[in-house]
């Protein structure tokens, strides 16, 4: 089967080398973990679908980027710190804790952690590191001068030339993959339009473009060309504003169709911990639902016989504050413990809770009617985050 992608150009189904630019994983926040969207790179090198590329310049820069990311998290966990401490005493257990976080060694523990996270993924995707040779210097400084893509007319050109040497890389790549196998395409997976130009300006013409890992999934799911996924993620991110809407609607719902679990809670009475399960508990308002462009997933695309979009179905990561209210009993094993709490009636608990979870849609592509399908694995309340505004318990 071959697929046809644009005039003299055809791509089989073989393997295909993908090289991925350091915008895409700054926009998947560096989540290298099983449920990310990045961990799809590895199952699709593992099944030999597809194998990766990297420039130098890309690997390091996405070091660079952890770097900085972790140590302004940290920088704003001393400031909570410092803000702590003049408001409390010096011996309080939480500043005592936070000090002794707040050491350098670990910070620099840290700061390395999360960066050999990166590293270990680097080596279970099989990456290969494309090297600095044969690279076309001459070409770089004379866009430089011209104002030829990526150097485009800008405060900042210099800043451009990480780039102009990723695309000599890339094109040295492509040159020696399609001496050495029989699939002489390049996927490239980069948000930046500068850098396709410039890319484009080669007289490579074998490379297909991802502007998402979502455009590249479902070219590997469907084997589609991106042009089609590109234009059904542009109708859904032009009605992102319905779908948060639909998202609130049908939390809100108390005959929803899909699970919200509930944790028991634990309160403390005389210095001693009692744990209450929910019994029941309602959804007073969900708030701040956000979607992130790149966790926008499309699962199927249908045409009419014209061959026209005319229904789009995917899946969007969100997040959300999601106010409740649980009504506790205590468990068996605490009436046990202190059968003089005065546990006989339930206890009423607000929580606050910040959560990720994954909702499917169909969308009508001519009329831009968006049904929800369902949340997939349910939604769990997290209560390591609640805000907790309980009954006093008082002994009988």
């Amino acid at each position: 089967m071959t697929l046809k992608l644009k005039k003299g150009l055809t791509v089989m189904n073989s393997l295909l080398a993908v090289t991925i630019d350091t915008n895409i994983f700054d926009s998947a926040r560096f989540d290298f973990g099983v449920n990310g969207v990045l961990y799809k790179l590895k199952e699709y090198v593992d099944e030999k679908k597809i194998k990766i590329f990297l420039s130098p310049i890309v690997k390091g820069e996405v070091e660079k980027h952890i770097r900085a990311k972790t140590i302004s998290f940290w920088e704003a966990l001393e400031k909570v710190s410092k803000d702590f401490k003049e408001s409390s005493s010096n011996d309080h257990e939480l500043i005592v804790k936070l000090e002794s976080l707040l050491e350098e060694s670990e910070k620099n523990r840290i700061v390395e952690s999360e960066i050999n996270k990166f590293r270990k993924f680097v080596c279970d995707i099989h990456a290969e590191i494309v090297g600095y040779n044969n690279l076309d210097v001459e070409e770089v400084f004379n866009a430089y001068f011209e104002e030829n893509p990526p150097f485009e007319v800008r405060e900042n050109k210099k800043a451009e030339f990480p780039d102009a040497f990723i695309v000599q890389q890339i094109l040295q790549y492509a040159k020696k993959n399609s001496e050495e196998t029989d699939n002489s395409n390049i996927g490239i997976v980069t948000s930046d339009r500068g850098f396709r130009e410039a890319c484009e300006k080669s007289s490579v013409l074998n490379l297909i473009w991802f502007e998402s890992l979502g455009e590249l999934v479902y070219y590997i799911e469907k084997g589609i060309y991106p042009g089609n996924y590109a234009e059904a993620e542009k109708k859904i991110k032009s009605n992102k504003d319905k779908i948060i809407e639909t998202i609130k609607t049908e939390v809100m719902k108390s005959d929803r169709e899909f699970d919200i679990s509930v944790g028991d809670i634990l309160v403390e009475y005389e210095d001693e911990d009692y744990w209450f399960y929910c019994d029941e508990f309602e959804v007073n308002s969900v708030t701040g639902v956000k979607i992130n462009d790149n966790d926008i997933i499309i699962s199927e695309i249908k045409k009419d016989d014209s061959g026209k979009i005319n229904r789009v179905y995917f899946t969007v990561g969100c997040r959300a504050d999601i106010f409740a209210r649980g009504f506790y009993f205590a468990t068996e094993e605490s009436i046990a413990r202190k059968e003089d709490l005065d546990i006989d009636q339930d206890l009423e608990v607000d929580t606050e809770n910040c959560v990720e979870f994954k909702c499917d849609f169909e969308m009508n592509f001519n009329s831009g009617c968006i049904q929800f399908k369902g949340i997939n694995g349910g939604i769990q309340l997290n209560h390591s985050t609640e805000k907790l505004f309980s009954k006093r318990y008082k002994s009988k």
